[in-house]
């Protein structure tokens, strides 16, 4: 009797067969896992919130602080492993925003994260920024949302728990003390100082300064901005705060030393030079200041004007911003020169005799006659009139890089 063994084809056609059914039946075996992976999640929150909760019930209504919170709960040290990351001895966050907070002060626990995906390794306190700790959530890059299909799962303080694309609000880091160098300060804008919501005024805090809407158009705080702290969003087309009337940066000595520091986080933006803050050269003839971007295909520029009053005219492109990233703008102007820096960018300039006068001072446009809307955020901005040492703008940039999470 012979024996008749498969032939090639018939081997063929079997593989063929078996590589469909995997390529079928893989991912639906992935999502399965991964589906697992996202309850084991959902349950390892769930406890972790039921034990703040519980801690609270304790401690009169007071959630664990950040120090304490980690040593302070009781749960299985199995209850801390995300399935999705089983390296870390840890894979979750508690939120900063509501440690050491009581119960009876948040309005909406239904809203308010408790823990959420992600890491953050304790820092070391600085002369600007206290310590940190380990576990604990201060800007929203602590959390991780890769981990569960571009999502991560977050807890609440109502004690729900859910698989979300959006970032918990954060605090911010723990910032300590104030500016480092105040000797000649004109004016800080802090958007700190303002409420979530539509913003009509803005006041610096010397209390010198106050810079308005334009009406209905107004641009919007942002509780959890820039680093985690508030920011002023400017949306574009008429959105702009302006001075009521002209105001004096120089006490009236045009060719007076200054400096000034700005906060900001560009987006994408329908108008070439959007404003970041103009000093009205528009409304003046040729002799005010903007610090504006320069939009060539999303390419994000910095521009500085005065042209007849006497700067170079630079509208150069060497440094550049690079979209939806926060960075710290700085100015510092030392009798015939001035140094420009955007990050690590830097550049020098030649400054002639300015003309500068009593001007108008807007931020994120320049007027409803202008095309010039700033698509992005402001959070902080500090002008200087008089020589700032090259020690005391360190101190102000590592201050400010600090405070913002640059």
């Amino acid at each position: 009797m012979n024996k008749r063994g498969f032939t090639l084809i018939e081997l063929l056609v079997v593989i063929a067969i078996i590589a469909i059914l995997a390529a079928i039946l893989f991912p639906v075996f992935a999502k399965a896992r991964e589906k697992a992976r996202q309850t084991s999640c959902l349950n390892n929150q769930k406890q972790i919130t039921t034990a703040v909760l519980l801690y609270a019930q304790d401690h009169d209504e007071m959630l664990p602080d950040a120090a304490s919170m980690w040593g302070a709960i009781s749960v299985d040290k199995g209850v801390l492993k995300c399935a999705s990351k089983s390296r870390l001895a840890n894979g979750y966050l508690y939120s900063n925003k509501v440690a050491g907070l009581a119960l009876g002060k948040i309005d909406h626990p239904e809203t308010e994260a408790v823990t959420g995906d992600g890491a953050h390794a304790a820092t070391g306190a600085t002369t600007a920024i206290g310590d940190t700790y380990d576990n604990v959530a201060y800007k929203s890059t602590d959390f991780d949302s890769s981990r569960h299909g571009g999502k991560l799962i977050v807890s609440f303080l109502d004690g729900h728990v859910e698989l979300t694309a959006t970032i918990p609000a954060t605090s911010g880091l723990p910032f300590k003390g104030g500016l480092p160098y105040t000797t000649g300060l004109k004016f800080n804008f802090d958007a700190a100082t303002l409420s979530a919501g539509a913003v009509s005024s803005w006041a610096d805090t010397t209390n010198t300064i106050t810079v308005v809407s334009s009406g209905s158009d107004q641009p919007t705080c942002v509780a959890s901005g820039i680093g985690g702290r508030p920011s002023v969003h400017f949306a574009g087309g008429t959105q702009y705060l302006s001075t009521a009337a002209s105001v004096d940066l120089f006490n009236g000595n045009a060719s007076s030393d200054f400096a000034y520091f700005v906060v900001v986080n560009p987006a994408t933006q329908t108008a070439a030079n959007a404003n970041i803050f103009d000093y009205d050269h528009a409304g003046n003839g040729s002799h005010g200041m903007v610090l504006q971007t320069t939009a060539t295909n999303n390419d994000f520029a910095v521009a500085l004007h005065n042209t007849g009053g006497g700067w170079d005219g630079w509208t150069g492109s060497t440094i550049t911003l690079t979209a939806n990233t926060p960075v710290l703008i700085s100015l510092v102007k030392t009798g015939s020169t001035a140094t420009f820096s955007a990050g690590s960018q830097t550049k020098s300039i030649s400054c002639g005799t300015a003309d500068f006068q009593s001007r108008t001072l807007s931020l994120g446009n320049l007027t409803t006659a202008h095309n010039r809307g700033l698509i992005g955020d402001i959070a902080e901005f500090d002008w200087y009139l008089g020589t700032v040492g090259a020690s005391d703008v360190t101190a102000m940039q590592t201050y400010l890089k600090a405070k913002y999470g640059m």
